[in-house]
């Protein structure tokens, strides 16, 4: 009798350690999900943030996102070993050189995201929008250019600019990005074309009446409904590049200056009444 009420007793501990275990082990599943969520939600802050900053700046948000990814995977405290800090992995000396901001503000997001994506601005613009090469001086500093003036990747950027580059075609195709984005520029559009003030600013329609005004804005709907459904410009088709070098230029990619282009040219052939000019 009395070694089965041991016995009894032994088997009832060991119940309550598999019962103590696994409510310790729920507690911790609990908490890490919890944490994955907000790191998650801290996470879809930060690309929310660099594709806002990238419309407003004219630069493909495909391409900030990637550089963000790979510097720091939206990390806002990530610190390199050679100094670089927060989202977009800016240097203090780039910071203050370029843009007069201090160490200690590259910690705040919103400040390094701004000028992470002006300065990839500067830098397409300065390389005659050369993804490549502006990815290069962007992790690499200026050796691109040569003594001779010819641009060329610096040899210990190669991993980092393809990197950069394979992870753009992923988000290219990436599901949540791309809504992300038309999300942002089609709210970019209705902030800065939609409201009826813009006419008030421009000689051309101040002498319209409140209908063709009403008919134009309509127009103007068509633009940016044409302006946001695709976020690339298909070029069409031509002969075989004929050098490595000139086809490293051919950009599918068109900025939003140049699709604003695009359209406005196509809504010329209407009136402001609306109607088809033949």
């Amino acid at each position: 009798m009395v070694k089965i009420i041991k016995t009894l007793n032994i088997r009832v501990q060991v119940i309550r350690s598999i019962i103590n275990m696994c409510f310790v082990g729920c507690v911790l599943m609990l908490f890490s999900q919890g944490a994955l969520a907000s790191y998650q939600s801290e996470k879809l802050k930060v690309m929310n943030t660099i594709i806002e900053k990238s419309i407003a700046y004219d630069l493909d948000p495909i391409i900030a996102l990637s550089v963000a990814k790979v510097e720091s995977n939206f990390e806002g405290d990530a610190l390199s070993h050679a100094g670089a800090r927060g989202v977009m992995q800016i240097m203090p000396a780039t910071a203050m050189g370029e843009f007069k901001v201090s160490a200690a503000q590259l910690y705040d997001i919103a400040i390094n995201i701004d000028i992470g994506i002006r300065y990839l601005k500067q830098l397409m613009n300065t390389y005659d929008q050369r993804l490549d090469i502006a990815l290069s001086h962007y992790n690499g500093g200026s050796a691109v250019r040569q003594y001779d003036g010819s641009l060329k990747v610096i040899p210990a950027t190669n991993q980092y600019v393809r990197k950069v580059i394979s992870t753009s075609k992923i988000f290219k195709k990436h599901v949540l990005v791309n809504k992300l984005i038309k999300k942002h520029i089609s709210e970019y559009f209705a902030e800065n074309t939609g409201n009826k003030d813009v006419f008030d600013h421009n000689d051309d329609y101040k002498y319209l009446s409140e209908t063709e005004l009403a008919k134009l804005s309509h127009i103007r709907k068509i633009r940016r409904h044409n302006l946001t459904r695709n976020k690339k410009y298909r070029a069409p088709k031509q002969a075989p590049i004929a050098t490595i070098e000139t086809q490293r230029k051919a950009h599918e990619s068109i900025s939003m200056l140049t699709r604003k282009q695009k359209v406005r040219q196509w809504e010329s052939i209407y009136q402001p009444n609306g109607k088809l000019v033949y």
